[in-house]
């Protein structure tokens, strides 16, 4: 018998669980039969964790995470500081900053440059807006910069995050 017939066997399920119940019922057995019972068993941890992680998630979710309270009211007159991100967007960011300027609600723009190339950041500056530089490139790492630098002003009540190239145009709306 080759190493292919003895991986069939482990695989035939039913089969190998007969030769299995023959080796507890104190027929001969051989070292196969009880690797092949444990083979066709070995997917009661999967079922066993899979049934606690429903049950987890059915009776226990609700004491992981408890209600917290949030704010539901409607705003009027909200002050807001805008946060832009830009990745060499010299062409659009002095307008973006100052269409975002023109609203009456916006405090202030702050401009996130990923390690802009181009001018980005003076740009931005001599349009009116906060500029800050993310060196360590990549989206997620400006968008995270803006909301470290965006919170610092607590005169606003919101936080509107944007894209530099005008992607999104401010028509705040009441």
């Amino acid at each position: 018998m080759g190493i292919a017939d003895s991986v069939l066997d482990v695989f035939d399920g039913p089969a190998a669980w007969r030769r299995c119940r023959r080796c507890t019922e104190g027929k001969k057995s051989s070292g196969r039969s009880v690797s092949a019972w444990l083979v066709w068993y070995s997917g009661l941890p999967m079922v066993l964790g899979l049934t606690l992680a429903l049950i987890d998630l059915v009776f226990l979710f609700e004491q992981k995470r408890p209600l917290r309270d949030y704010r539901d009211e409607r705003i009027s007159n909200a002050r807001v500081t805008v946060a832009l991100t830009a990745f060499n967007d010299e062409e659009s960011i002095g307008e973006a900053v100052h269409d975002f300027l023109t609203d009456q609600r916006v405090a202030r723009v702050i401009v996130v440059s990923n390690n802009s190339a181009d001018r980005t950041l003076k740009i931005a500056e001599a349009a009116g807006a906060l500029t800050f530089n993310e060196e360590k490139l990549g989206y997620g790492r400006c968008v995270h910069r803006c909301y470290l630098e965006a919170p610092r002003f607590t005169d606003t009540d919101l936080i509107v995050l944007c894209e530099g190239d005008r992607t999104f145009r401010p028509t705040l709306t009441n």
